[in-house]
């Protein structure tokens, strides 16, 4: 990979860029066609450029900075624990990308993240993998969700009732949302006080009669900080109400 566009990207990145037009405005500056060992170049070039790289070596520099980052937090910034699974859709080209199946007249992939939450203001990317759109979220657990002693968070579209039973056996913990349509058997009902920000704590089973945990988990009943009403289940038994709420909310 040319160093000189290796470091156009980093500009971009902490520039805050959208595009490569605007790798190309910034080429403009003096200043940093010293920096680089560049004259103005077009996006048109920068495109060309773009699609001689290797996919493989961005994953490679992805993975580096992340370690780096993290390895020089320190220790006591990892007390909590806490890794966020997500995933955001990219939209393509039917005609170009045939075989990122989506829909009818797009096509597209899904990109899923594993986020290392270090405080409120620093959250680091960890770990990365790429699916078509259409693929189920949930099929790339194995792939993010692994470290016993870790809490990991993630939205509805990641339930599966195998892999959860699986976690409580291996003591890996997670924090998620319920479905609306989710089947749920209430087996405990817990003390609530009066000023909670918590309506309801239970410990329940959920899981249809065909695939219905064997595990008991922790379900509780908040708002988010837009006033939805929230059905969170977890397997850290441990963990204050106020605690298993703010994990999960915006």
């Amino acid at each position: 990979m040319n160093l000189q566009l290796f470091l156009s990207y980093l500009q971009k990145q902490l520039q805050g860029r959208e595009g490569l037009r605007h790798i190309a405005d910034d080429l403009l500056c003096e200043d940093l066609q010293r920096e680089l060992g560049l004259t103005s170049i077009s996006a048109a070039q920068l495109s060309r450029k773009h699609k001689q790289v290797d996919p493989e070596i961005l994953r490679q520099v992805f993975e580096q900075l992340a370690k780096l980052a993290l390895s020089r937090r320190g220790t006591s910034a990892h007390r909590y624990k806490i890794k966020i699974i997500d995933s955001t859709t990219v939209t393509l080209c039917l005609q170009k990308f045939k075989w990122a199946e989506f829909r009818k007249t797009k096509a597209g992939i899904k990109i899923h993240m594993r986020l290392c939450f270090l405080s409120e203001q620093d959250v680091i990317p960890e770990k990365a993998t790429v699916t078509v759109a259409k693929k189920n979220d949930r099929t790339q657990l194995d792939e993010l969700v692994h470290e016993p002693g870790v809490t990991y968070v993630f939205d509805r579209g990641y339930i599966d009732y195998a892999a959860f039973d699986r976690y409580c056996r291996d003591g890996i913990w997670f924090v998620t949302r319920l479905k609306s349509n989710t089947h749920i058997e209430p087996l405990k009902e817990l003390v609530i006080p009066d000023d909670s920000v918590v309506s309801a704590d239970w410990h329940v089973r959920i899981g249809s009669q065909q695939k219905k945990m064997k595990s008991v988990l922790r379900m509780v009943q908040t708002h988010d900080s837009e006033g939805n009403l929230l059905f969170l289940v977890t397997n850290r038994f441990d963990l204050s109400k106020q605690y298993v709420r703010d994990a999960t909310d915006p």
